[in-house]
């Protein structure tokens, strides 16, 4: 059976809420694609707390600075398809720029402060551009559950960085909806050797599930 994908955050909204009404959990777990074992174990993890698991696919360009090629970003759909379907995900949702980023949309999320000493310096709009993706996901999706890579916490011995769990973490906190982070054993998302400007790669640390409370 293929896996189901669905494009717009109204699809998203009416498989999730039919998931609801049957009673069960939903869990998120976004990825930009391009997946790797360390996206896999995250899978793996969720799926032991939540019903139903959504994965995103979505290449985010607003935390790409300029410097940084969005064009030559690695894509890999088929493949990620097939390794999400082979993991047990319920849905796939694959929105274009258009739907995440429609025309006259000017509403961005940043933590303030957040990022000093990091690879902010060097990559300004990173922390911004994560914090804003992943936040509309959220809203999107409105699970019960998120799991996100936290193993390269955007290290100023990097200037590349990584996804930030903290960054992510603050964001739920401050708009009313602060998760229990509890961490996963270190490693558990393998590293794939490499990174880009995505901080796409795991990198080789921890992982953060968070328990999205009640609403």
């Amino acid at each position: 059976m293929a896996i189901e994908v669905v494009t717009t955050r109204v699809g998203l909204r009416e498989r999730v809420a039919s998931w609801r009404a049957a009673g069960e959990t939903v869990a998120l777990v976004p990825t930009m694609g391009f997946l790797h074992d360390g996206h896999m174990s995250l899978v793996d993890i969720v799926k032991d707390k939540a019903d139903r698991v959504v994965a995103s696919l979505f290449v985010n360009p607003t935390q790409f600075s300029p410097s940084e090629d969005l064009a030559t970003y690695p894509r890999d759909q088929e493949g990620d398809l097939a390794k999400f379907a082979a993991h047990g995900v319920d849905a796939v949702y694959i929105p274009d720029v258009s739907e995440m980023y429609p025309t006259g949309f000017a509403t961005s999320v940043a933590v303030s402060g957040f990022g000093e000493g990091l690879c902010a310096e060097t990559r300004p709009i990173f922390f911004q551009g994560v914090a804003t993706v992943v936040s509309k996901l959220l809203i999107q999706c409105w699970p019960d559950y998120a799991i996100y890579s936290d193993a390269d916490s955007g290290r100023s011995d990097s200037a590349r960085g990584g996804w930030s769990g903290d960054v992510i973490t603050q964001c739920l906190s401050d708009a009313g909806r602060a998760p229990d982070c509890p961490r996963t054993e270190p490693g558990t998302a393998e590293s794939c050797g490499k990174s880009d400007p995505s901080g796409n790669c795991c990198g080789g640390g921890g992982d953060t599930g968070c328990r999205v409370p009640e609403h």
